[in-house]
């Protein structure tokens, strides 16, 4: 099937928003895989991603960017039965994206999510483990009702028993070292077996069972977490896991603003500050140190440095911003 539209070169950069209105058919074709878009004549055709929260059943938007060369379209089914013949595909240019100019305008309302706006004005939101020494990922469900120490099966005349303690297996090491704010908490679990077959096991400050919330990948510690399997008959084996949650991840420095910046003569200057950030213990700008001062009355070029080292001794890279004072008129 040939194109059904063609429109003269779309300016590269810019945003167009595409739109198709009616209905198509073909098998269970829907309306929205039911375009396809060519930047090079009809040569190459490819399918375009419609906007979610903008999909329905007779209407699909797509957003695509100017390259400079000219779009054409096409459709690969009929139009429903019951829908007007013709179908509607409009293209409308949309206004450029506004840029940010600080990374307070990125905010986008998750506190998991590190905003900041790039050197080209862009926003961009990485995700992060830990906030303020709580955990980001999803809760793990509820926890395995308690378990008690007595409840081990009574031996029936058709039961096997084993009269030796069972075999435990922990999964992974005994001694483990968690990121702090980098690495997450998965139990690895246990196992155990006697002679009968398969023994369950317990757990103990897992995070999966109602004895403990289990490590904190987001505070620093040592935690414990224990495994115990007993038989039909009683027979126990135990074991304990340790977890040490430790911080070895150096903070991050950035400036906010500039690192030059003019300041004309007879006033105090006005330092933007620096964002910092810690893996571990989320924001900690109130941590920052800085050498270097600035006389606002006093032509000359000035230097700031800011250093920064978190609880776990861990040093950031430092920044520095250069001020050049200007334009004294008692000079």
């Amino acid at each position: 099937m040939g194109p059904v539209f063609t429109q003269a070169a779309l300016a590269p950069g810019l945003r167009y928003r595409l739109t198709l209105q009616g209905g198509v058919q073909r098998g269970d074709l829907e309306t929205s895989k039911a375009l396809q878009l060519s930047v090079n004549g009809g040569a190459d055709w490819f399918r375009p991603e419609p906007l979610p929260s903008q999909l329905t059943a007779h209407e699909a938007i797509y957003i695509v960017m100017g390259q400079g060369v000219p779009l054409a379209a096409r459709l690969l089914a009929p139009p429903l039965p019951g829908t007007p013949e013709t179908l509607t595909l409009t293209l409308e240019l949309l206004p450029p994206a506004p840029k940010c100019q600080a990374s307070t305008e990125c905010d986008d309302g998750n506190a998991c999510t590190v905003d900041t706006c790039t050197s080209e004005g862009a926003c961009e939101h990485e995700q992060v483990l830990c906030v303020a020494g709580t955990a980001c990922t999803p809760d793990p469900g509820a926890a395995v009702p308690p378990s008690s120490e007595n409840e081990a099966p009574a031996p029936s005349d058709d039961t096997c028993v084993d009269a030796t303690w069972p075999s435990l297996v922990v999964n992974g090491a005994l001694d483990m070292t968690l990121e702090c704010g980098v690495d997450a908490w998965m139990d690895p679990g246990a196992s155990a077996m006697d002679a009968c077959g398969a023994v369950p096991v317990r757990t103990y400050n897992s995070g999966h069972d109602a004895y403990g919330p289990g490590p904190n990948p987001c505070a620093e510690g040592t935690y414990s977490v224990q495994y115990i399997a007993w038989n039909a008959l009683g027979y126990t084996t135990k074991a304990i896991r340790a977890v040490k949650v430790d911080d070895r991840t150096p903070p991050t420095l950035k400036l906010k603003g500039p690192a030059f910046m003019t300041h004309p003569c007879g006033s105090q200057w006005q330092d933007p500050g620096v964002e910092a950030f810690d893996a571990c213990y989320g924001y900690i700008a109130p941590e920052v140190k800085w050498q270097g001062e600035v006389n606002g009355w006093i032509e000359g070029t000035y230097t700031k440095v800011y250093t920064l080292t978190d609880s776990g001794g861990n040093a950031a890279l430092p920044v520095s911003r250069t001020i050049q004072v200007v334009h004294c008129p008692w000079k």
